[in-house]
């Protein structure tokens, strides 16, 4: 049987983010591939107690500790503010199941966090009735993005906390080192230009038409906006500034379990020498900077729609009122947080071929707690039926 290993690296991107419901861009991931999941049970709590930044950085921890344990294989994977969805060949299982119980044990010990994670094969999902699909969303000198749809990573998320004993992946105690390299939480909340920052998740679950929703929203959102949401883009790197340098020191030092490790005394090293030259305004890394702006993932489609955008008062109310419309036509659910500013975390492997990417929510609460409000509506829809 052949290797379906560059399935995702075949895909053909598209660019027009309002074409992410046309299946046309889509194919169905193999049957030989697995779902990845991770959350962080309790996050809210912990965004409510100020750590919300900790929330994100081990979020996007999981993503890393797969990628470094692939060695540059490319997959799908999107970033949901405390975990992520991973979309993988089941003959990687091996390879990152170890990086992943580390992974548990270092949030635990280290962030005081409680870090859910499972895998459920496709085929698993296919069988139930349900389908896995992939699309690569990518614009001109920025970093594909993958598009998920078709349902079954909803499901896979459903039967992970339903059916721990089949698809979770446990805390082991004694775990080794987790290779975090690439990863980094330097920069400061980026302010907005506009004056709110809008983190927003919608969702059409037990709605009719759900692409013609979609469409129809967009369409709507875009005009909001003035015609073109890469205008709302919230990574604005003129007003970007990296955070001091010993915070920077006491957050990632956390990712290493010995002070006196190699690996933590080169990363101690690499920080320092990074604020450096940022400081220096060496040209390639000015470049990089300019370039984060492209290589952000501010917008995605993960069987619901989520965006961190920069907008005026005046379009925050506008979003609002046309999503509180959808809502009682009974087309959507959704969830808001305003902010003022973005976060961002990176992921920057080599600064060759411009391979970096940056995840980005919403300042002091974003995702998740966009998500806490869509859930509490899905609730009293099921109330009023």
């Amino acid at each position: 049987m052949a290797s379906t290993k560059s399935f995702y690296d075949n895909l053909k991107p598209f660019s027009r983010f309002d074409e992410i419901t046309e299946e046309r861009h889509y194919r169905s991931v193999p049957s030989d591939w697995m779902v990845v999941l991770t959350d962080i049970k309790g996050s809210t709590e912990a965004i409510d107690s100020g750590r919300y930044r900790d929330v994100n950085t081990i979020g996007v921890a999981g993503i890393v500790t797969v990628k470094n344990a692939l060695d540059g294989l490319e997959f799908p994977c999107v970033f949901g503010g405390d975990g992520a969805t991973m979309l993988l060949p089941e003959s990687c299982r091996e390879a990152i199941t170890d990086g992943l119980v580390a992974l548990i044990d270092l949030a635990r010990d280290q962030f005081q966090l409680e870090l859910r994670v499972g895998i459920v094969p496709v085929r698993d999902i296919e069988k139930a009735g349900h389908r896995v699909a992939v699309a690569r969303f990518a614009v001109e000198s920025g970093m594909p993005v993958p598009m998920l749809r078709g349902g079954g990573v909803s499901v896979a998320e459903m039967w992970i906390k339903e059916k721990p004993e089949s698809y979770a992946i446990r805390a082991q105690g004694g775990a080794g080192a987790v290779n975090l390299k690439g990863l980094s939480c330097r920069w400061k909340a980026i302010p907005g230009k506009n004056g709110r920052v809008l983190s927003m998740i919608v969702s059409t679950t037990g709605a009719r038409n759900h692409d013609e929703t979609y469409r129809l929203f967009l369409t709507k959102l875009r005009q909001i906006c003035g015609g073109d949401l890469d205008k709302m883009n919230p990574v604005h790197s003129e007003l970007m500034d990296l955070r001091p340098t010993e915070q920077v020191v006491s957050n990632e030092k956390r990712f290493h379990r010995g002070r006196r490790t190699l690996a933590w005394l080169a990363r101690r090293a690499e920080i320092h020498f990074g604020v450096f030259l940022f400081k220096s305004r060496f040209k390639a890394l000015e470049t990089y900077k300019k370039s984060m702006r492209t290589h952000s993932d501010y917008r995605k489609f993960d069987d619901m729609l989520r965006m961190v955008i920069d907008c005026t008062p005046e379009q925050t109310k506008a979003i609002q009122e046309l999503l509180e419309s959808f809502r009682k036509e009974g087309r959507l659910f959704y969830g808001i947080f305003e902010s003022d500013a973005c976060l961002m975390t990176c992921f920057v492997p080599s600064l060759k071929n411009q391979a970096h990417i940056h995840y980005i929510d919403g300042d002091g609460g974003g995702y998740t707690l966009a998500a806490k409000e869509m859930k509490a509506q899905m609730r009293a829809g099921q109330k009023e039926s």
